[in-house]
């Protein structure tokens, strides 16, 4: 704030004027938010072409933004406030929260914040008497604030959006669930908790029985409705701490930390008789080979685990599948 400091000093008789125009920001912080709002009406509906259903929930701190504003124009030294940790920077960063909860492109929230730069900068033209000399001086501040909330709002904003698609690059676009590489990651990380806490950890596998030939005979459409199907029935019978993912075509895997032997045949009876509800085109039942290993009685790492629920795959199907093997 140093060369802040030195520029004041050099104009003190302009103090004044700065501090008028800073009290007339906040003395019109509601029509101001009410302009403001018209002028970005046409810009608050989704990607999507719906419209937002609480708009004002957008502009509702606005009052507390302008007045961080005024308090800038009157004093730079608040600019401390738009920093990491600062009010004006919490609520800025709401506005970014704002427009990503609402599905809205990144530069819909940049023009929010072109539109109150362009607002209030005509506002406080209006304001300064006709022979103010620091105009340049009045603009820096109003755009060193602006600047700094939109940073924020963006930061926010991009720091979400990045958290989804890592998120989505993990998942499988057809069920939601984790795809394979991230499900062996997941329980690297669930293995190292489990030895840590000794705790047990069951890992465990389900194959739809028959499926290439379904796949076949009723084409790829209908294979992927019934993928969808299954992997819906078989997360209804989950915890919220299993994780689950697509482990093949159409085999599917879950994570179950904290999870005894007796505690997961429990639950693949469920999801095996769950799944049966769903009917192939010729009426009959869909059934499952359903197999496990646990930690620390089959193994006593990843890739153990894995290795002993192949062998009991392999085992189930030579079995004729409908089996819960463990």
């Amino acid at each position: 704030m140093a060369g802040y400091e030195i520029y004041v000093s050099i104009n003190e008789m302009q103090i004044d004027t700065f501090n008028e125009i800073a009290q007339a920001l906040r003395d019109n912080t509601w029509d101001l938010a009410e302009k403001w709002l018209e002028s970005t009406e046409a810009d608050l509906s989704r990607d999507d072409g719906s419209l937002v259903d609480e708009p004002l929930t957008l502009f509702s701190e606005l009052p507390t933004l302008l007045g961080g504003i005024a308090k800038v124009v009157g004093d730079p030294s608040y600019l401390m406030d738009l920093g990491p940790g600062g009010r004006l920077y919490e609520v800025a960063q709401r506005f970014g929260r704002f427009r990503h909860e609402t599905g809205s492109r990144a530069d819909r929230l940049m023009g929010d914040f072109r539109a109150l730069r362009q607002r209030l900068w005509v506002f406080c033209e209006q304001e300064a008497a006709s022979d103010f000399k620091e105009f340049f001086e009045l603009e820096r501040r109003l755009n060193l604030a602006i600047d700094l909330m939109a940073g924020a709002a963006v930061e926010f904003y991009s720091r979400r959006s990045a958290s989804e698609l890592l998120e989505t690059a993990g998942r499988d676009k057809l069920t939601g669930f984790m795809h394979v590489r991230a499900i062996h990651d997941r329980l690297e990380i669930e293995l190292a908790r489990s030895k840590r806490y000794r705790q047990p950890l069951f890992f465990l596998r389900a194959d739809i029985d028959n499926f290439g030939a379904h796949n076949q005979a009723e084409g790829r459409l209908v294979g992927n409705q019934l993928l969808r199907s299954v992997a819906t029935e078989l997360g209804s019978q989950l915890r919220t701490s299993d994780e689950a993912g697509r482990f093949g075509s159409d085999e599917f895997a879950v994570i179950m930390p904290q999870t005894s032997v007796e505690e997961a045949k429990r639950a693949a009876e469920r999801i095996r008789h769950q799944v049966r509800q769903i009917k192939r085109s010729d009426g009959r039942p869909v059934t499952l080979c359903i197999v496990g290993a646990s930690f620390p009685n089959d193994a006593e790492d990843r890739a153990s685990l894995v290795n002993a629920t192949d062998l009991a795959m392999d085992e189930g199907r030579a079995d004729g599948g409908d089996v819960i093997k463990f």
